[in-house]
């Protein structure tokens, strides 16, 4: 080897490159292929954008796609909610989402506004599911606050809601709202 490089990654943004040359993406791969390489394909995008990535986050939780999910996490993920504040590791994280989904299993988030500034992506979101345990429901405006890191991952997720509009209508008391969130581990509500 004597100092040599003998294989080295590249890691670019295959559309925007396309784009400056002024050729399509298949003339691109073409253009690789006659230098007998390839894009790296496990290299993530360096031009991930953070609402892509949250929105895809909204999309797994309400399609039930907890692989695509845990996907868009990092390694590991604080969750601050009015409840508790929580880092877990992307597996216990997905967990305790799935312990979620349990408990509300026609839960969807539809997403009313997101905004992103430096990587923080706020969302204001109105969720509307079903209380497994007690067939109640409710409809509820939630605020939520997401940081997505520089490879494309979400490493933390901070929600707030009005806690007397979800108890009242779950119809269930503060004592069963500590319980709910602790049995899901804090991962309530898009967390």
């Amino acid at each position: 080897m004597h100092g040599k490089i003998s294989r080295g990654i590249e890691v670019f943004d295959a559309s925007a490159m396309a784009q400056q040359l002024g050729i399509d993406q298949s003339q691109l791969e073409r253009l690789y292929s006659a230098l007998g390489t390839q894009p790296h394909p496990a290299a993530p995008s360096p031009t991930t954008k953070p609402v892509d990535v949250v929105t895809k986050f909204f999309h797994a939780w309400n399609t039930k796609n907890l692989d695509e999910l845990e996907a868009v996490l990092a390694p590991e993920v604080s969750g601050r909610n009015p409840l508790r504040e929580v880092t877990l590791s992307r597996e216990a994280m997905r967990n305790a989402i799935e312990q979620n989904m349990a408990a509300f299993p026609d839960l969807h988030m539809e997403i009313e506004n997101i905004v992103c500034d430096h990587g923080v992506v706020a969302v204001e979101e109105i969720e509307t599911p079903t209380f497994a345990a007690t067939g109640a429901t409710y409809r509820m405006a939630v605020s939520c606050f997401l940081r997505v890191n520089e490879v494309g991952q979400i490493t933390d997720i901070h929600n707030y809601w009005d806690t007397d509009t979800y108890i009242r209508q779950l119809k269930i008391t503060r004592d069963d709202l500590v319980e709910i969130i602790g049995h899901t581990k804090g991962a309530g509500h898009g967390q």
